[in-house]
């Protein structure tokens, strides 16, 4: 895959997804009895340094995290899994960042399935329900 198109028909295709505003995505992950959203957002990072191009940023919810819970989901997040946590409004959300331009369709599917299955374990464990 190298552009957006290829990466948005790959996700219609595998998965159920929703449209969202421009150059995003809801993907939603069935684990069976569980399901975990995945905000897919086309970045372009040419405004930043025009050898950076575009991106893909993979973004799933945990949900609203009392400051008092933000060390252990750190820690737990560096210590048993990886990538990034981010707050996106009230909510924080499990992250990770790709460039498009050499993305294979493994490329894209391993992690949108692992941030999936990290951002359903850490909200299960810190909010103590599915909310996403």
């Amino acid at each position: 895959m190298a552009t957006w198109d290829q990466v948005s028909n790959f996700l219609k295709s595998n998965f159920e997804t929703k449209e969202g505003e421009g150059d995003f995505l809801q993907v939603l992950v069935d684990f069976g009895e569980r399901s975990q959203l995945v905000f897919v957002a086309k970045r372009d990072l040419t405004k930043i340094n025009n050898n950076f191009g575009v991106w893909l940023e993979l973004a799933s919810p945990i949900g609203k995290l009392p400051s008092s819970k933000l060390d252990s989901v750190l820690e737990k997040l560096g210590d048993n899994y990886c990538g990034g946590l981010v707050k996106i409004g009230d909510d924080y959300y499990v992250s990770h960042s790709m460039p498009i331009e050499d993305l294979s369709e493994g490329e894209l599917k391993k992690p949108l399935l692992f941030i999936a299955i990290i951002a359903d374990l850490m909200e299960k464990e810190f909010i103590g329900g599915d909310t996403y």
